[in-house]
């Protein structure tokens, strides 16, 4: 899947391996004075062993300014490589 994001110069690329998901930031700006024949690109992997999310109720319990949380996000084993 891709998803451009005009306003930033980027496009997203999202999508599945054998090993796991894949997101992919490609940068669509022109550099001036660089060769346009070879990308300059850094490769940056994230693995998360473990990976919950948060949930918050939609609206406020009775008598509250704001939603509650329900559930915290909670990562294990992350790590970063680039190249």
């Amino acid at each position: 899947d891709h998803y451009p994001l005009p306003h930033l110069r980027l496009q997203l690329h999202w999508g599945s391996t054998a090993q796991g998901a894949l997101l992919s930031v490609e940068d669509k700006e022109e550099r001036r004075g660089q060769n346009n024949s070879k990308p300059n690109s850094t490769h940056v992997e994230v693995k998360i062993s473990k990976a919950g999310i948060s949930i918050i109720e939609e609206l406020p319990p009775p008598g509250e300014r704001r939603p509650r949380e329900l559930l915290f996000c909670n990562l294990e084993l992350v790590r970063l490589d680039w190249k």
